[in-house]
């Protein structure tokens, strides 16, 4: 069975750090993750800069990952106009934004889940008015899909149909994202099975992808690793799904963590594994990233 290992860190470590990384140095990070042997990257997303000042070179960083051989580039996008501004740099796989929570959804893209499924509708409106050869493959992440900060305990049902309208929507695969690290086994096999169930209409390439987040949320935590662990484990037997582990820089505690393992590791890729599959490529990043952060 093969596992697709897709590294969010260019996206979603730098925007939670406050100072803006050089684009040049971002160019040298994403190189090194993919001489590291990943094949699928997120480099960038396309939001206003007065929000995210991090991702202010979005276009810039794309065009230079798109130039390396062997791996896809993914690009976030919040809207239809950040999708224009993606396609235009040449991505060509684009991660769109929804959640399985109403609190969440507001707080992140200031849309009502059904106002995030109406965009995700009329972006995929508008890739498949391009020329054959622009469009983009279309991910759509529901995030906080099995728990929430902010709103608590997701209704499984309402995660369920969230992604299933993603799917019928379009687009090209679903993402179910435990994005604060609060999935479990169980949950994973139901909301799982509902999808895939509701999912008919959809094309037969847009099978669910389970996303799993090892972030803040777990490097200091041993029980929150082990709960990570599981929850690959879980998708992994299904024998249904891909799996995506990306790592942010949020806390003090990350950064000592990188600036230990850049330190001790030799820059060296170190390959983690659940029960033999290979699931993550830990790249070391270079010394002028540790540095930089």
């Amino acid at each position: 069975m093969d596992i697709l290992v897709s590294e969010v860190g260019p996206r979603d470590g730098l925007q939670s750090i406050k100072r803006a990384m050089p684009t040049a140095v971002k160019h040298r990070w994403i190189r090194a993750l993919a001489d590291a042997g990943l094949r699928e990257i997120e480099v960038a997303s396309f939001v206003p800069p007065k929000l995210l000042p991090q991702m202010a070179d979005a276009a810039e960083v794309v065009r230079e990952a798109v130039k390396i051989p062997g791996i896809t580039v993914l690009a976030l996008v919040p809207n239809l106009r950040g999708f224009q501004d993606a396609v235009a740099a040449g991505a060509p796989k684009v991660t769109l934004t929804v959640s399985a929570s109403e609190a969440h959804s507001l707080s992140n893209i200031r849309m009502t889940c059904a106002q995030a499924i109406e965009s995700a509708q009329r972006i995929v409106v508008f890739r498949d008015s391009l020329p054959k050869e622009r469009q983009p493959l279309i991910e759509v992440g529901v995030s906080t899909a099995f728990g929430c900060t902010l709103q608590g305990a997701v209704d499984e049902d309402f995660a369920i149909s969230m992604a299933v309208k993603c799917a019928e929507a379009g687009a090209d695969s679903v993402g179910l994202s435990d994005s604060v690290g609060y999935a479990n086994p169980a949950q994973i096999d139901a909301i799982l099975d509902g999808t895939v169930r509701g999912s008919q209409v959809a094309k037969d390439e847009a099978r669910p992808l389970i996303v799993v987040g090892v972030g803040q949320t777990c490097l200091g935590d041993v029980d929150r690793q082990a709960q990570a662990r599981g929850t690959a484990q879980s998708a992994i037997q299904t024998g249904r799904v891909d799996l995506a582990i990306g790592l942010t820089l949020e806390t003090d505690f990350a950064l000592e963590h990188i600036r230990r393992r850049v330190a001790s590791a030799e820059q060296q890729p170190r390959l983690a594994h659940v029960e033999g599959h290979p699931l993550a490529c830990v790249v070391v990043q270079p010394e002028e990233i540790a540095r930089f952060t």
